[in-house]
């Protein structure tokens, strides 16, 4: 059945959220966050869940290194944790630009 989705980006104990979409399988989220990194080298996390009315459902994460310039991957969603060499169903595509210019944005 259809979910009512939304993703958390989250980069250096900063968080952001996008809004829920209702009734689907295949949101297109178009979240856009600027965060400005101390510790470039600690990874970007994405993480998927299903809201719900008492508690959210873990859809599925991906967690990636930002890279210098403009990168656009399609990844498979994985599970968390101790489980996270599990594949779960999906994919995410996502376009991230890294750089150390603070005028560039």
């Amino acid at each position: 059945g259809a979910s009512d989705p939304y993703v958390i980006i989250r980069c250096e104990g900063q968080k952001v959220r996008s809004v829920v979409h209702k009734s689907t399988c295949s949101p297109a989220f178009n979240t856009k966050a600027v965060f400005y990194r101390k510790k470039s080298s600690r990874p970007i996390s994405i993480e998927i869940y299903n809201s719900n009315v008492l508690t959210d459902s873990f859809l599925g994460q991906v967690t990636l290194a930002a890279e210098q310039g403009r990168v656009q991957k399609t990844l498979h969603l994985k599970d968390k944790g101790d489980r996270q060499d599990n594949d779960l169903p999906g994919t995410v595509t996502l376009s991230i630009e890294t750089s150390s210019v603070l005028t560039s944005f």
